[in-house]
């Protein structure tokens, strides 16, 4: 478990980003990691956006899982919203829930809220025009 604390201020986002690639690289997990850094940077940037609170990033490897929780002061629920095509935000737990193996949120008794996300390596499917292999080819 690796955690670290980011202040609500420009460039707290990238931080936090980097911190979560860091830690996936380091540990070698196989796992998407450029969805689970975009992931985070909603994470973080509700809990600015929303709580206008610090936040405290946390990143749990568990084996072929990564769950990444970010938690705020702010004790209200996250929403998941349905912004219409024309709305410039608002759909950060919308790509939440549509990438992530699992989410949610806990309240956390007078400290704010946690909200998490889960993602699971995925077996690789072979690609497009690829052959399966058996063995020698006789001719």
């Amino acid at each position: 478990m690796r955690r670290i604390a980011l202040p609500v201020r420009p460039g707290s986002c990238a931080v936090a980003r980097h911190f979560v690639r860091s830690v996936l690289a380091g540990s070698g997990w196989a796992g998407d990691v450029e969805a689970a850094v975009l992931l985070t940077s909603e994470l973080v940037a509700n809990a600015f956006i929303h709580a206008h609170s610090p936040c405290y990033l946390t990143v749990r490897l568990d084996g072929s899982r990564v769950r990444v929780e970010a938690s705020d002061t702010d004790p209200d629920p996250p929403v998941v919203a349905r912004p219409s095509d024309d709305s410039p935000g608002g759909r950060g737990l919308v790509l939440v829930e549509a990438l992530s193996s699992a989410w949610g949120s806990r309240i956390e008794a007078d400290e704010g809220k946690t909200i998490w996300f889960e993602l699971a390596v995925r077996a690789r499917q072979p690609s497009r025009g690829a052959r399966a292999r058996r063995g020698p080819s006789r001719s």
